[in-house]
């Protein structure tokens, strides 16, 4: 899209300026073509019964070799330079940690910043806290250990994974819900699976199902490195979190009638389930043990899977183009069919199976995603060949899936899936681990070992972690009893349109009707409080208030054929509201900025030692919402590193974090709401506390400041 096409022209005078914006406009394809590039000599090589099997690891193995950039670190894709942390982790732990081990340590240290945290790529309104899914580089370090056993490099990596793992406890954790705060794991275009009126410190709030899995998994490490290192006591504090976490993962994201987890819960003062499902966080979950074992093939069998592989998340959003709604990413099928090995279920690693082979064949090349309607990837709104990812997954399809390779503290076990369709003899000669090089031989099909035998002696299909030499492995299968063949076989489908034009006037909540919604259902603090049928008749519909107790109003449209809407926008309905201008307790700042309430505002500044004391006076014992009216212009929304974070206290006691993400560019007289706290307080005088501690360090470690106009006290049901 040239720049002349952002011109805006008003050809007919009638004073309303108009322009046609194409994106990712899909161009004529010339005929794709691979062919060897690289020396792939040194590497795992591959003899499988079909040609495409072996074509399929070959390319993925020459275009690693393109992904070795000149200062040995992983290069993202063909499109996107340099290493970013949840791209390169993914990739690591897939197959990257044992194919290029010194390569993986360069691009994990190289996303570690001067605090000796691990870095948040650029994200939602400023990257950390708005995402926090960063603690996959932890899974991604103890994979290089697993590989290795190198003792330096643990001793290394874990005062950095546990100064990122404190500071998350501090500004990312909801105590209330026993969950970790932050954008879906690798989910991170905000209008690609939120509802419109989430704005990024309302996606901040929210509690996702990948990333908590993520932290889950990152805590366990964490309490197995300071096991292995003699730190008992921090080893029994993460595993207590681990634990929290687990339970409450299954707690309050698993939805018992569909047989699968949630996406994420949302809200503001309250929290509703959003009843998506979402690929990567499901095979998550079963791989990572989340899951219950008794419930991890019952999940195999209802996570929704479409025609060309499992979606991202599903049913899709009306009305937005492919990126992570309406597509299929073939890392994430990757681990979907790492997932559904571990489950027994036979079709479901056939299904993944065949979704990345169809793709890196016709467009011979490891695309970053193609849309899942379609089966093509023109239709993306960004995209990229010779993806990092997309690449380890293909290979972890050859050495996780089918040769089960599992790397353990002391040895490497084999686990073998092979789908009853893919029966047949698979040799993998010049595997290397630790000291040994090992010449594995694969027959027949199945998740159970038959025979297995070491240099001609049956043996556990096990090599410990100080064998040393050639070797040569033969394990027989045979096809279990426990497996299953039942996939969620789905159609593409598109949720209904959130409801419209939602408001209260005189105690009566109005909205906007549509002639396809059957159902609207109307909830007050996340519960059901009336369901109203559309008769087809009406333009708007209504719900009497004035018997509602106070807090959060939202609407969900339903019909059959699509199912749920995401909820709308949570409308205020408290009475005990009270605020406090910032200008009246410090000094205003003198910055231009318009659109304040009040007579002015303060300067939020980057210097440590600022803080700022509030008088607030509550008239009656209980519990109260506290958040900030803020500007923050140090970046847009959807990308830099500079969320606003301060600390509130009250009477000298911490409260939880002010989080005050980036709300655009030089924006400084666009004013939004921080998250809200809640505390218990008692009737009489108050004093609110916010301050700049350490832990309040954002990504961008040096620009951490904004506007401060009010501070608002709501009191809650």
């Amino acid at each position: 899209m040239g720049k002349q096409n952002l011109q805006l022209t008003d050809e007919d005078g009638d004073r309303i300026y108009e322009v046609t914006l194409v994106f990712n406009e899909p161009k004529e394809i010339k005929d794709a073509e691979w062919t060897v590039k690289n020396d792939l000599s040194s590497y795992p090589e591959y003899t499988a019964p079909g040609v495409l099997e072996n074509a399929m690891y070959n390319m993925s193995l020459d275009e690693m070799v393109n992904a070795i950039e000149p200062d040995s670190t992983l290069r993202t894709g063909a499109e996107w330079a340099g290493v970013w942390t949840r791209d390169v982790s993914y990739s690591i732990i897939l197959s990257m940690a044992h194919l290029q081990t010194s390569v993986s340590k360069n691009s994990l240290l190289r996303k570690v910043n001067s605090r000796m945290r691990i870095i948040q790529d650029t994200g939602t309104g400023g990257a950390w806290p708005c995402s926090t899914d960063r603690v996959i580089w932890t899974v991604a370090a103890w994979e290089i250990y697993l590989v290795t056993g190198d003792m330096e490099w643990l001793k290394m990596v874990y005062p950095i994974i546990c100064n990122s793992i404190e500071d998350d406890r501090k500004i990312a954790y909801n105590e209330e819900m026993g969950l970790m705060v932050g954008e879906s794991s690798f989910i991170d275009w905000r209008d690609q699976s939120y509802p419109k009126w989430m704005q990024p410190v309302d996606i901040y709030k929210s509690m996702c199902l990948g990333t908590n899995a993520v932290h889950v998994k990152s805590l366990e490490i964490a309490a197995q490195m300071a096991n292995i290192l003699g730190e008992d006591e921090t080893a029994e504090k993460f595993t207590e979190w681990a634990n929290g976490i687990r339970k409450n993962i299954n707690d309050r994201l698993f939805i018992k009638e569909k047989g699968y987890y949630a996406t994420y819960l949302y809200g503001r003062n309250s929290y509703m389930r959003e009843d998506r499902s979402e690929s990567l966080g499901e095979a998550l979950s079963i791989l990572w043990d989340i899951a219950p074992e008794n419930q991890q093939q019952h999940i195999s069998e209802k996570m929704p899977f479409t025609e060309f592989g499992a979606p991202i998340f599903f049913p899709y959003i009306k009305e937005m183009p492919s990126y992570h709604n309406n597509a299929v990413w073939p890392f994430v099928s990757a681990y979907c069919a790492w997932a559904y090995a571990k489950a027994g279920n036979d079709e479901g690693v056939l299904r993944s199976f065949a979704t990345i082979y169809r793709a890196a064949a016709l467009f011979c090349t490891n695309k970053e995603n193609f849309e899942a309607t379609s089966g093509d990837h023109r239709y993306t709104q960004v995209n990229s060949s010779n993806m990092l990812w997309s690449l380890s997954g293909n290979i972890a399809l050859t050495h996780r899936v089918l040769f089960g390779i599992n790397f353990q503290t002391d040895g490497l076990r084999f686990s073998p899936f092979v789908p009853k369709a893919m029966e047949g003899e698979r040799r993998l000669q010049n595997f290397r681990y630790r000291d040994a090089v090992l010449d594995i031989t694969l027959i027949g099909s199945g998740s159970e070992i038959s025979s297995c035998t070491i240099d001609g002696i049956e043996t556990d299909a096990f090599i410990p972690a100080d064998t040393k030499g050639e070797h040569r492995v033969i394990i027989k299968m045979k096809h279990g009893r426990g497996e299953t063949h039942k996939i969620n076989a789905v159609e593409n489908r598109f949720a209904p349109m959130a409801v419209q034009n939602v408001r209260i006037e005189n105690k009566t909540l109005l909205w906007d009707a549509h002639p396809d919604i059957k159902t609207y259902t109307v909830y007050l603090n996340g519960k059901e409080i009336g369901v109203i049928k559309n008769n087809d008749k009406d333009t708007a519909h209504s719900f009497d208030l004035s018997n509602t107790e106070e807090g959060e109003i939202q609407i969900r449209a339903w019909n059959k054929q699509q199912g749920f809407s995401f909820a709308t926008e949570p409308i205020r309905h408290y009475k005990t509201v009270k605020t406090y201008e910032a200008e009246n307790y410090h000094t205003p700042s003198s910055f231009e900025a318009e659109g304040y309430e009040g007579k002015g505002f303060i300067a939020l500044t980057d210097t440590y030692d600022q803080v700022v004391k509030i008088k607030i006076n509550i008239k009656e014992d209980g519990e109260y919402a506290i958040d900030c009216r803020y500007a923050n212009g140090n970046g847009p929304t959807n990308t830099n590193n500079s969320c606003a974070i301060r600390a509130l206290s009250v009477d000298s006691d911490y409260v939880g974090s002010i989080i005050m993400p980036q709300r655009g560019t030089n924006e400084w007289s666009n004013w939004g709401w921080s998250n809200s706290l809640v505390c218990n307080l008692k009737k009489g005088d108050h004093t609110l506390s916010v301050t700049y501690p350490a832990f309040c360090f954002n990504m961008n470690i040096r620009v951490n400041n904004a506007l401060l106009d009010l501070i608002r006290v709501t009191k809650l049901n």
